[in-house]
């Protein structure tokens, strides 16, 4: 009798994959900043808005009078650049290599805003300001994440079926492999089975699970709802984060309050249950961040094929270890990718775009090659529930435009362009 080994197939979620389970998008947590900014920091001369909106509008302006490209519209980049002025603008000597390089050609920065402080007074934004507005906005971030992953014990009933059964379907054909960008528990709250790679005896990181050849899991490669740094055993790891399975007890996060990760760039990140803003290639490196992160290259490897889910292909560290699979000529991977379009959206050789770029430089292969529809957007894909395809059998690629929940729907139409 022959054991019939299935074939390995690897997630990659990205914010998409949440959005039909009421989870935020980029845009609406950009909204989210901007109304809780407003309990801090208000600008002196302009009430109504506040020091978050200041920064959005001068990077905007600055894209604005010179006719460029503004790709940077989005809260992870404003995010980054309250860590760059924080640094900037330090007053700190101590350490030279905490100190930003920028500060030997810049000796004066253009006119600051006079900001509203605690007790109403006014004064012109400092380096700690913008530390701890980036700070505040993070931790009211995953403190509204947890909210809504509560509520998903009530709400998104039967789209939360329908991704069970979505699911299902997936593990009948494969062993199946999550790497989840998200901060939400969509998943495992739905699959209860997968490995996270933290024990549910302790709740500490468990690096056993994490190098084992066995598939089943789910790594929150930029943190969870369910990420508590309630520090070691002694409280000498203060920082340490730990798994705390209930979303209705008191979580310990404050980032404003704690040690920065200073980097050798000279900007610091947060040391925050979560990794969000850009900057992530040193925001990783500390547990259980970058055990995920190591772990990735090697189950790309023992994948058998990838399906991006909701995923924009904007983050170029994670991008850049799947570059290989075009190349490896032991394994043909297969490739899809489910995304929603609007039907008047342009088809794929038509972009010209950050997604079209990213997913060129992710699983590279000649967009040439994209079989073109009958029209030059993605009407006909979406009527006939279709993909729109790589001709190019050696650099197999599926794209579907109809949504995740569509998909849920139909995962036979998706297995079927995996296997």
């Amino acid at each position: 009798m022959f054991l019939i080994m299935k074939k390995k197939l690897l997630i990659i979620n990205g914010a998409g994959a949440s959005i039909d389970f009421g989870m935020p998008s980029v845009k609406k947590i950009d909204l989210l900043f901007n109304g809780w900014a407003n309990d801090l920091f208000k600008l002196e001369n302009n009430p109504k808005s506040n020091l978050y909106e200041w920064i959005k509008e001068k990077y905007n302006n600055y894209f604005k009078d010179r006719n460029l490209i503004n790709n940077g519209d989005n809260f992870e980049n404003y995010l980054y650049i309250m860590s760059l002025l924080e640094s900037a603008l330090s007053k700190s000597d101590h350490w030279l290599y905490f100190s930003n390089r920028l500060k030997t050609f810049i000796k004066e920065f253009e006119e600051l805003p006079s900001i509203e402080t605690f007790g109403n007074k006014f004064k012109i934004a400092e380096s700690h300001d913008f530390h701890f507005l980036q700070s505040y906005l993070i931790d009211k971030l995953i403190e509204h994440f947890r909210v809504l992953c509560k509520g998903l014990e009530h709400l998104y009933q039967d789209e939360q079926n329908l991704l069970k059964y979505f699911y299902k379907e997936l593990q009948d054909e494969f062993d199946i492999g999550v790497f989840n960008l998200n901060y939400d528990n969509v998943i495992i709250r739905n699959i209860p089975k997968l490995n996270t790679g933290f024990s549910n005896d302790t709740n500490q990181l468990e690096r056993e699970s994490l190098h084992s050849s066995d598939w089943g899991f789910c790594y929150h490669v930029h943190g969870s709802v369910h990420f508590d740094m309630i520090g070691g055993k002694d409280n000498t790891q203060m920082h340490k984060v730990n798994w705390n399975p209930d979303l209705s007890s008191q979580f310990s996060q404050n980032s404003s309050g704690r040690n920065s990760n200073y980097t050798s760039e000279g900007t610091n990140s947060l040391m925050s249950s979560i990794i969000a803003g850009l900057g992530k290639t040193n925001q990783i490196l500390r547990e259980p961040f970058i055990q995920y992160y190591m772990t990735l290259d090697r189950r790309i490897y023992e994948a058998d094929a990838i399906l991006f889910i909701g995923y924009g292909f904007s983050d170029i560290h994670f991008n850049s270890l799947f570059e290989f699979i075009r190349f490896d000529e032991n394994k043909t991977r297969k490739v899809v990718i489910l995304d929603y379009a609007d039907y008047d959206a342009p088809a794929f050789q038509e972009r010209n775009d950050s997604w079209k770029n990213g997913i060129s430089q992710t699983v590279p292969f000649n967009h040439y090659e994209i079989e073109r529809p009958l029209c030059f957007d993605v009407n006909d894909f979406k009527k006939n529930e279709s993909f729109e395809k790589n001709s190019n059998h050696e650099h197999p690629i599926s794209i579907w435009y109809n949504g995740f929940l569509e998909a849920c729907k139909n995962p036979k139409l998706i297995i079927k362009e995996l296997i």
